[in-house]
């Protein structure tokens, strides 16, 4: 297999475990948007799949960055693919945990709409929209729309940054699990700003793709691995919910 074979394939791959990232996303909101548990099911449905194209990705990621040159499309495709692979699993495994959040807040309450929480999903849903047309499409400018939703997940990280039982003791249960979901939904956001940052590194040579993952492992780490590589436009969003901005919006 030449370069340019393992650049197609790896970008088969990394594609494939977008579309089951993003379907575990759609299905996580359509569980707590509509409260049905088949949907929180089926969010959990792909760990497998995703576990062996992370195997595939790293290993053609590793191949192309050792290969190619600094500097062609192909050597930092290779690069980005890791941060896009890093960023998909987090969401997955996000949107996993959101659906046994609402399995359980449905065991035990009755459900009742928050329209505040469903629209900040849809919200985050068209971030991570925006991510696979621009991988799918080689389209810059979608990644470019993400990377202007920064605000968002920050000011989710200043919201939620302080101790659980802090938050367990403020608020009430169905207050509390919108408070979760809207944390999750908040961390998604983060892993498409990452994707997007990532995917305008390889489409325009911009950015550093060398950061730290949440393992303390960075790219440039996992390249040089003797070992075993199998280890593991400007946007304005529609108001930010009420929720995140001060008060929780009362449950209908």
């Amino acid at each position: 297999m030449n370069f340019q074979d393992r650049v197609q394939l790896l970008r088969v791959q990394l594609l494939c475990m977008a579309r089951l990232s993003q379907r575990a996303l759609d299905y996580s909101i359509k569980g707590f948007e509509f409260g049905n548990s088949d949907f929180c099911r089926q969010a959990r449905s792909a760990e497998h799949k995703i576990g062996e194209y992370r195997r595939q990705i790293k290993y053609l990621s590793r191949q192309i960055t050792l290969e190619g040159e600094p500097g062609h499309p192909g050597f930092r495709f290779g690069l980005a693919a890791l941060r896009i692979d890093n960023a998909l699993y987090r969401t997955y495994s996000t949107s996993a945990q959101m659906a046994v959040d609402t399995l359980l807040f449905l065991k035990c309450s009755p459900f009742k709409e928050c329209a505040e929480l469903n629209r900040f999903g849809r919200l985050v849903n068209s971030l991570v929209r925006l991510c696979m047309i621009a991988l799918f499409e080689k389209e810059p400018c979608s990644a470019e729309i993400v990377m202007q939703s920064q605000e968002l997940w920050r000011r989710c990280e200043l919201i939620f940054d302080q101790p659980a039982s802090i938050i367990d003791e403020q608020v009430v249960t169905t207050q509390r699990y919108v408070l979760t979901m809207a944390q999750s939904l908040g961390l998604i956001a983060k892993q498409a700003h990452e994707m997007a940052d990532a995917i305008l590194f390889w489409l325009k040579d911009r950015g550093n793709c060398f950061q730290f993952d949440m393992e303390g492992q960075d790219v440039l780490s996992f390249l040089r691995m003797d070992g075993d590589i199998y280890r593991e436009t400007r946007y304005e969003p529609p108001g930010i919910p009420s929720f995140i901005s001060g008060e929780f919006a009362l449950m209908k």
